[in-house]
Order: C-alpha cells, then sequence, then structure tokens
C-alpha cells in the first residue's frame, strides 16, 4: 500500500479501491509505504525532503521502486526511488517540459507519464535509467 501525504490537517482522503492514498497531516507533501500485513508504515530513508511536494506515487510490483511527481524550487520532476540503495533521483531533471501523473510497470522497468512541450499534453516512457523510450504512433 503506498500513499502520499500533505501534513497541513489530519484530515485523510483515501480511495481504498486502490493502493494509492493522499492524506493530509501537517506541512508537507510527502509519499509513504504502508505495509498492509504488518499495519505499519515502512521506512523510506532518503525519499521525503522538506524542500518538496510529492503526488502520483506509483510502486513497481515487487515494492522495490516507487516512482512520483514532485516539485522542487518551482519545478515539477519525475522521481523515481530505489528502496535497496535508498537513493532517489529525478529522471525529468534536463527535460524542457511539463511532466504529472507517473507511473510505473509491475516489474519496474518502465516508467510513464504525462508531459507538455509547448502546451500539448502528451505521454513519455522512460526506463530506469532516465533514457526516452519509444512509444508506438509517437515516432
Amino acid at each position: 500500500f503506498f500513499f502520499s501525504s500533505r501534513r497541513r490537517h489530519t484530515r485523510s482522503l483515501c480511495d481504498w479501491s486502490s493502493d494509492v492514498c493522499s492524506s493530509d497531516l501537517n506541512g508537507s507533501q510527502s509519499v509513504y509505504l504502508f505495509d498492509a500485513q504488518t499495519r505499519r508504515l515502512i521506512d523510506l530513508p532518503g525519499l521525503n525532503s522538506l524542500d518538496q511536494v510529492a503526488s502520483h506515487p506509483s510502486v513497481s510490483e515487487d515494492g522495490r521502486y516507487l516512482v512520483f511527481a514532485a516539485s522542487r524550487q518551482g519545478r515539477m520532476g519525475i522521481y523515481l526511488y530505489d528502496r535497496e540503495t535508498q537513493q532517489k533521483r529525478n529522471l525529468t531533471e534536463n527535460l524542457a517540459a511539463e511532466v504529472r501523473n507517473p507511473s510505473i510497470s509491475a516489474d519496474g522497468s518502465t516508467i510513464v507519464f504525462e508531459v507538455a512541450k509547448d502546451g500539448q499534453w502528451d505521454i513519455a516512457a522512460y526506463n530506469r535509467a532516465g533514457e526516452p523510450l519509444p512509444i508506438p504512433g509517437n515516432l
């Protein structure tokens, strides 16, 4: 179970039909991973930071890779977090476009998200290394 939390109030808005939840707690929007069996949050060192607002999290089927959108210094990016190495990186750092709504494939190999260049929204696909992948029909 994976959710994003906005720390401001103690109100929580969850859609229990999916594994994604957004919760409003007290200050900055962060990403958390919840173990439904133990009913506890899973520690994610290095994932959240005070200078970012995170949203739209997605997790690979094995739980190793988490992808999410985050606004940092006024710029939105798509971030990939590896639970094994505890490293987070911006996959779209060098992309001159707006980005939003990331999703990761079940095997964690492909990240897709919406991208807008010149106001036109389209779909982009990247591998975990941050390299763009061709999308049929967009070649």
